[in-house]
């Protein structure tokens, strides 16, 4: 008796001599033919069976992604029916300064988990780089924690033709739901802070590729009147933060404000001041970005702008279960607040 899969393949392979119609999407079937195989063998190598060989399984996801054919997950989920289960996939290059364990992801997943288990769905936990096709397949629908520069990850995770939403800023008319915090306003609060104090060379530090980090930039450029606000590009990196604000104060440029896109950023910032005798506050006033617990550790401690991660998790999870039953929702954005501290 034939299983499943090969009576698929059989069906499948009666169609492999039939020219395909370029208007519509590529099937496995056309990936069969264009590779000399069967479709079964297509479907096994897009699973990464090791049953299919290697180099025959590398050269059929390559053919794949030249048609731009898609995993049939749509199809997955209807044999299986409901899941019961929401994939978390977390895009974030994580080092020993800023781990996964930090309130970013964390306080998010906790969120999510609490609410995805009172509504009793199960929780698939995992990142973009060993994001498992298999696994997101079975999930009836996934959470983005991160969208990447110039939403890299999205367009990564459209591939799957898998419901989800994105914790992030919606950028670039992308139909996706988004939540994420008012990085907007974020931005104008803390130059309104620095105006009252009078500062005159203000400075942004961060990528503004990433849209979070840009919606930042915006708020607080736009909040200075015309006044241009220098952009030093920079990673979620301590000694990176540290050596470009010390290049740019040992050549002797003025800045007196600098808002970091993280705190991480802000603290190499102030370290590249203190190293150099600049009074922090005094001279120089300095803003990180989520509150976490660097901001705490630094000397001074760190002004700091609180996103509200639990509160995102929730309303995360309650958005992609409502796209998982085919309601009507809407992207949402949550207020942060200033916690001021000594800098």
């Amino acid at each position: 008796m034939l299983s499943i899969d090969e009576r698929a393949g059989q069906d499948l392979a009666e169609d492999q001599d039939k020219p395909r119609d370029p208007s519509r999407p590529p099937t496995m079937a056309d990936i069969a033919k264009l590779a000399g195989v069967t479709a079964i063998t297509v479907s096994r190598a897009l699973k990464d069976n090791t049953v299919v060989a290697l180099e025959t399984r590398e050269r059929i996801r390559r053919i794949a992604a030249e048609q731009g054919y898609r995993l049939n997950v749509d199809a997955r989920r209807l044999r299986l029916k409901r899941s019961h289960t929401i994939a978390v996939i977390v895009d974030m290059r994580a080092t020993s300064e800023r781990p996964m364990s930090g309130p970013y992801p964390l306080g998010l997943i906790g969120g999510i988990l609490q609410r995805l288990s009172e509504r009793r769905y199960s929780m698939l936990l995992t990142t973009l780089k060993t994001l498992d096709r298999d696994g997101i397949g079975h999930a009836d629908g996934a959470i983005l924690l991160g969208q990447g520069a110039n939403d890299a990850a999205v367009q990564l995770l459209e591939q799957y033709s898998v419901p989800f939403v994105v914790w992030g800023a919606g950028h670039g008319g992308r139909n996706h739901v988004f939540v994420g915090s008012d990085n907007i306003e974020a931005g104008k609060t803390v130059a309104a802070r620095f105006y009252r104090q009078g500062r005159t060379a203000p400075l942004f530090l961060g990528d503004p590729d990433y849209p979070e980090i840009s919606d930042r930039f915006d708020g607080f450029a736009s909040a200075f009147d015309g006044r241009e606000v220098r952009l030093v590009r920079c990673a979620f990196d301590f000694a990176e933060a540290r050596r470009k604000i010390g290049r740019l104060l040992d050549a002797g440029e003025q800045v007196d404000a600098i808002l970091a896109a993280n705190d991480l950023m802000a603290a190499g910032a102030l370290r590249a001041a203190t190293d150099r005798g600049l009074n922090v506050p005094e001279q120089l006033s300095i803003v990180g970005f989520d509150d976490s617990p660097v901001a705490l550790t630094t000397e001074p401690p760190l002004t700091s702008v609180a996103q509200n991660w639990s509160e995102g998790g929730l309303i995360l999870a309650d958005r992609i279960l409502a796209v998982v039953a085919g309601k009507r929702t809407t992207s949402h954005s949550l207020p942060t607040a200033l916690v001021e501290r000594q800098t």
